[in-house]
């Protein structure tokens, strides 16, 4: 079997995302303008028929997250944050609303009195909400309160500031058939009717304990039969970017509602003595081919962001192929960072594509 895989080498590997709040515009309608989830669909090409316009009427203005001018603040003017794209399901728009309480360090971006700013984003809120088009207006359908939170910026105190820097994870839902899948407490996703927001089931593949120190790590991913695909990270409760993770997941949600895990220790090879047990990457979405047999993530050492691999696992949840991201001689080819928002994508040709940090590019096949 040939497997394509291309590496790109990103100068920076950060996406700073900008505003706070929704600017609709008069679009005209276009076949296949529906937006389901991360990156369109699930081999994440990004690619729709909808016709581009240049922006002319501003038709709302909605603020999504409030807390904006006080997260600029702890990192000096940056807006250190990922944001769901709006979601659109038939002229229905679904988008990730932040609530809750946001406390501000004083002074901002001190640090002190610990936990403040990015230490203490567990204090607020994450909804899913519905709108919809009338007479002209952006009208609200139905609003989720999710249990869902981050993975820990620092370890507790505010020590080891190797964690995740302030940049704030990713709240990612996705759609499907009617239905809508919001990242849960716990390792959990939520299903939810497009209709009202309502509760159908609560997918859990950890025996039903619902565990706070496990999170949903990145966007929902729902390939073209159904089936739901997540990452899940666990950390150590105290030291989670000091102390190794406690377990870490690809978890698969058929159409049945049947939810399964499969360890990234199996899925990867062991990582270099001392530098950590694999996990994915924070903000990664899993990638299917377009025949649903395989899908696509990558893992790194939780120590060691050069240990890194791009992996194939078949759709029973069993490995298929590692590719690593150092090359042949050692020399360091790429690395992953928990800050970008880097996924997998699926070209027609079944190439595959990944972002990651590093000071040269590279192509390769094997």
């Amino acid at each position: 079997m040939t497997r394509k895989i291309l590496v790109l080498i990103l100068c920076t590997g950060l996406m700073l995302v900008a505003g706070g709040a929704i600017h609709a515009v008069s679009v005209q309608a276009a076949a296949y303008t529906d937006w389901p989830q991360w990156a369109r669909t699930s081999l994440h090409t990004s690619s729709t028929g909808a016709v581009g316009q240049s922006p002319q009427t501003q038709l709302a203005n909605i603020t999504y997250d409030p807390f904006v001018a006080q997260e600029q603040a702890e990192s000096g003017g940056e807006l250190l944050a990922h944001y769901q794209v709006p979601l659109v399901d038939n002229g229905v728009v679904f988008m990730e609303f932040k609530t809750g309480t946001y406390v501000s360090c004083n002074p901002p971006g001190s640090g002190q009195p610990y936990p403040c700013g990015p230490d203490a984003w567990n204090r607020e809120v994450w909804n899913e909400r519905a709108f919809i088009w009338r007479n002209g207006q952006l009208i609200e359908l139905w609003n989720f309160r999710t249990d869902w939170k981050p993975e820990p910026n620092t370890d507790a105190g505010g020590m080891n500031q190797d964690g995740l820097f302030g940049w704030e994870p990713v709240f990612h839902a996705a759609l499907w058939n009617g239905f809508v899948f919001v990242p849960g407490a716990g390792g959990t996703i939520y299903k939810l009717s497009e209709a009202d927001g309502s509760v159908v089931a609560q997918h859990n593949p950890f025996d039903q304990e619902i565990n706070p120190h496990r999170f949903v790590s990145g966007p929902v991913t729902i390939d073209a039969h159904g089936n739901v695909y997540y990452n899940v990270i666990q950390f150590d409760p105290t030291n989670p970017w000091s102390v190794d993770i406690r377990g870490a997941w690809l978890v698969k949600v058929e159409t049945d509602g049947r939810a399964r895990a499969v360890s990234y220790s199996t899925l990867a090879p062991a990582s270099c003595n001392g530098c950590g047990s694999q996990r994915p990457g924070v903000n990664l979405a899993p990638a299917v081919s377009a025949d649903g047999k395989t899908i696509y993530t990558a893992s790194v050492a939780h120590f060691n962001p050069a240990d890194a691999y791009l992996l194939a696992v078949n759709s029973d949840l069993t490995p298929q192929w590692q590719s690593s991201l150092t090359v042949d001689n050692g020399q360091i080819q790429g690395v992953i960072v928990d800050l970008s928002s880097a996924t997998p994508v699926v070209l027609p040709d079944g190439s595959v594509l990944y972002g990651v940090l590093g000071g040269s590019s590279a192509r390769g096949s094997c």
